[in-house]
């Protein structure tokens, strides 16, 4: 039994070597430029700002949360405490900055430790494409959030697109 696991840890230890090192299964890059790090950072920051912008905004508004109680109990749904929209409010919030948290963290990753590849780029525009869908999908017209949102959307997805022509390859 012990064979079997030191046999598997060798495998892992392996593939991680190869996705670490660059081998040719899987083609390293290279190492972020400074100035591209910041502007997904700063990009990341920014929606993050914003997200919680429109939070404080809608979560304080009276208003806004006589709308939605009206909306509910107008197609026969129960209606919401004001503790229970508030709540809504921050789970929207969390889902809505998942994203860039996680693009953020991984592409510190990459800038401090181990680099990125294509991996890292196709997974990261195909999560930021998912993201602007379901965004654009939302349909609030009427609110400049959602108008921000997108500008946002589609300048990070330009940057991740233009990461590999924008890298530092290694030497040795």
């Amino acid at each position: 039994m012990d064979k079997r696991i030191w046999e598997k840890a060798n495998a892992f230890s392996h593939i991680y070597t190869k996705i670490v090192k660059g081998d040719t299964e899987v083609e390293q890059l290279g190492k972020l430029k400074k100035k591209d790090f910041y502007r997904i950072i700063i990009l990341c920051g920014s929606f993050i700002m914003i997200a919680s912008l429109e939070v404080l905004a809608k979560a304080k508004d009276l208003d806004y949360f006589t709308f939605v109680n009206e909306s509910l109990l107008a197609q026969g749904n129960p209606g919401l405490t004001y503790e229970d929209f508030v709540t809504s409010m921050l789970a929207s919030y969390i889902g809505k900055i998942i994203l860039p948290v996680g693009l953020a963290l991984t592409t510190w990753i990459a800038f401090i430790k181990i680099g990125f590849n294509r991996i890292f780029i196709f997974s990261w525009t195909l999560f930021t494409l998912a993201a602007a869908a379901f965004h654009l999908l939302s349909l609030e017209l009427t609110s400049i959030f959602y108008y921000i949102y997108i500008l946002l959307y589609i300048i990070i997805l330009i940057h991740l697109i233009r990461l590999p022509q924008d890298t530092i390859k290694e030497e040795g």
